[in-house]
């Protein structure tokens, strides 16, 4: 996970930062907050859901891990890493928006 994750936030940042440079609004706003930390869930789950599905496969596998690791990635199309994208969207995307306004506001209140 500490792609997606270094992914989640990396984005977030740069999307706030970027929404207030160039609106000339601060980056603390509700919807620049809303915006980046959607945008950071898309983020996470374009790196993580890959790296998600091969450990999936590795843990109902019989196969030794390293010959399993390799297999996979041979073998499987880029398309079947990304099943359930739609649904990790679905959940992610209102998750990741809530948590970030959730946190400006309780950082900005301490």
């Amino acid at each position: 996970d500490v792609p997606g994750v270094a992914a989640y936030y990396l984005s977030f940042e740069f999307c706030r930062r970027r929404f207030s440079t160039s609106t000339k609004v601060p980056s603390n706003r509700l919807s620049h907050l809303a915006l980046s930390g959607a945008l950071g869930g898309v983020a996470f789950w374009l790196i993580a859901l890959p790296f998600d599905h091969v450990k999936s496969r590795i843990q109902v596998s019989d196969e030794r891990t390293s010959f399993s690791i390799f297999s996979i990635l041979r073998n499987t199309p880029i398309s079947q890493l990304y099943l359930g994208f739609g649904s990790a969207i679905a959940r992610g995307v209102p998750g990741s928006a809530i948590v970030f306004v959730v946190y400006a506001r309780v950082f900005d209140f301490l």
